[in-house]
């Protein structure tokens, strides 16, 4: 089944699978209220336009990138203690601790950017470079004063403790046996920082 970004975040999904499988919905006669929604097959199509370029993905990638990049320098140039993890088109960010993702949240708020810090940040093709460039210096300046206010706090490196945090609560409570942050580690393809 895919769906989301079939239609842009219309309400739309498609279920992909064998001719008999879906040669078994008209056998059915199955029905709902939704099956001819013209604004989700529009949004659909407008969708299916943009992609036949095939510059959609790597442009998205390319902004995911630079904004990730921008994160962290300005983390290195403030020193701010941040762990930036995930493939460019959704990051996320982990900080010391609560107070200071609490922070830095309502920091680039004020600047103008939605900035879940813990969250995950999905770059999309509607980032372009103007947009990129805004958000990576609204975060730097958020950083900034983030760092200032809090001080050697905000500057502790983001520890192991706290990255084993993250990745349970991300991820849930593991089975018995199973190392929580291998898991991570594979998914998130952290650009070689460990968890251990």
């Amino acid at each position: 089944v895919i769906s989301k970004g079939l239609a842009n975040g219309h309400a739309l999904s498609a279920v992909i699978g064998s001719r008999e499988l879906i040669d078994a919905y008209d056998a059915a006669h199955l029905a709902g209220t939704y099956n001819k929604e013209v604004t989700s097959m529009a949004a659909a199509l407008s969708v299916l336009d943009m992609l036949d370029g095939g510059r959609i993905h790597e442009e998205a990638m390319a902004a995911g990138r630079k904004v990730v990049a921008g994160i962290r320098a300005a983390s290195e140039l403030c020193g701010m203690g941040v762990w930036v993890t995930g493939p460019p088109l959704a990051f996320k960010t982990v900080f010391i601790n609560d107070e200071v993702a609490g922070a830095m949240t309502a920091a680039c708020f004020e600047e103008g950017v939605l900035f879940e810090a813990g969250g995950t940040h999905m770059i999309s093709h509607a980032f372009g470079e103007d947009e990129v460039d805004y958000a990576v210096e609204a975060i730097s300046r958020a950083m900034s004063s983030v760092a200032e206010r809090y001080g050697p706090t905000a500057r502790t490196p983001v520890d192991d403790t706290r990255r084993r945090g993250f990745a349970t609560s991300a991820f849930g409570m593991a089975a018995p046996g199973v190392d929580v942050c291998a898991v991570v580690d594979r998914s998130l393809r952290n650009d070689g920082v460990r968890l251990r």
